[in-house]
């Protein structure tokens, strides 16, 4: 368990979500050339989904980090002695 909105420049580099993203749009880049009968050019034009996802995975990663460090309770534990 991490800070509550632990945000790092070592965090936005590690850039899991990001990964996670681009394997969504690669996903969906794929099943859509395996499915649908449309002309090259146009299914050439999917491939911009991936670069899409991967921004928004990114994205969403940034905002959970945001609202954890702004909206998020954090307390001390006496008991454990522990940030919580």
């Amino acid at each position: 368990m991490g800070t509550n909105g632990g945000f790092t420049k070592a965090g936005l580099l590690e850039a899991a979500a990001a990964a996670a993203g681009s394997v969504i749009g690669l996903t969906f880049v794929v099943f859509g050339f395996l499915t649908t009968k449309c002309a090259y050019n146009v299914a050439l034009k999917q491939l911009v989904v991936i670069p899409i996802s991967t921004l928004a995975g990114l994205g969403g990663s940034v905002i959970d980090s945001l609202s954890g460090a702004t909206l998020q309770f954090s307390g001390f534990c006496t008991v454990r002695n522990k940030v919580r």
